[in-house]
């Protein structure tokens, strides 16, 4: 579904901001890249969409097979209208689809989100959960492939956090292509089936979350409680 080949982005001082990756994502599977801020995460996850800043370089490639949608860290720098139905069409005016299917599909997913009430609101009169919800209504109708997920839990609070969790299991039962790029991975161990660990631009390991749990504490990132109680008992041991 993605595949990375030799895939490095430089900055302007020729400093390598990823290096050498080698990748490849799974249809219908949820992978996890995580790290400490700087590992390149969301730079890698950006460059799956194609999203790469004004001066920095890149080289090898990445193909993806089917259409690709991403969600922000902050959802509003994203959404472009005032209105949350207007949003929503947007994308499916600018593939040209007609108007009855765009108000089809628009019924499908708010219904799929639990999201009906928020179609005729203002975007600047809604809260950042329901922002959160805007954003993904507005890349779900387009029907993608593969949806990428940026830090989508780091801003929330715990109620939207438990609504952004339930939509990533309903995608997963339907069977789409997840990629989540994230610190604090303790939600999300029980969704994903990979985990891809960053460190300095370059992939440290990779594979099952149970496996590479030493990995993941000794580098930082935030696991589950047992998982640290385990690792730390294991050394009172030794």
């Amino acid at each position: 579904m993605i595949k990375i080949s030799s895939f490095s982005i430089m900055n302007i001082e020729g400093d390598r901001l990823l290096d050498d990756i080698d990748l490849k994502i799974k249809e219908g599977k949820t992978t996890l890249i995580c790290g400490e801020p700087g590992s390149g995460k969301t730079l890698l996850l950006k460059s799956m969409k194609g999203l790469i800043s004004e001066g920095l370089r890149k080289k090898g490639n990445i193909k993806r097979e089917g259409r690709t949608g991403i969600i922000f860290q902050e959802p509003r720098k994203q959404l472009v209208r005032s209105n949350v139905k207007m949003e929503a069409a947007f994308d499916l005016e600018n593939l040209c689809y007609p108007p009855e299917k765009i108000e089809k599909k628009i019924e499908e997913y708010s219904k799929f989100l639990d999201a009906e009430h928020l179609l005729n609101r203002d975007i600047d009169e809604i809260s950042h959960g329901e922002l959160t919800k805007t954003a993904i209504l507005s890349v779900l109708v387009t029907e993608p492939d593969i949806v990428l997920f940026d830090e989508p839990l780091s801003s929330l609070d715990y109620p939207n956090r438990e609504m952004l969790l339930e939509i990533i299991k309903r995608l997963k039962q339907k069977e789409t292509t997840i990629v989540i790029a994230e610190h604090d991975i303790r939600d999300l161990i029980d969704i994903c089936d990979r985990i891809i660990l960053l460190k300095e631009g370059s992939v440290l390991e990779d594979g099952d979350p149970i496996e590479l749990k030493n990995a993941l504490y000794r580098e930082g990132i935030k696991i589950p409680f047992p998982w640290e109680l385990d690792i730390e008992a294991r050394r009172d041991r030794s």
